[in-house]
């Protein structure tokens, strides 16, 4: 389970109308996750929660003095 595991399937999402349509119909993380693995993309529910808090990590950096 991985980030960019994470990162590759949003990428296939948003690429995909079909992905996208089934994407519409979740309704829950664990479908969500059902659906990532169903098409072959490894993504846990540890994946979707770290997620966020890199994400802010990333924006804190980007706007951080620290170089």
């Amino acid at each position: 389970m991985s980030r960019q595991g994470l990162k590759d399937f949003v990428h296939a999402v948003e690429h995909s109308a079909a992905l996208r349509r089934e994407f519409h119909q979740l309704d829950s993380m664990h479908a969500l996750l059902a659906m990532a693995h169903k098409f072959g993309f490894s993504v846990s529910e540890t994946d979707l929660k770290d997620d966020e808090t890199c994400a802010q990590i990333e924006t804190w950096f980007a706007r951080s003095w620290i170089s």
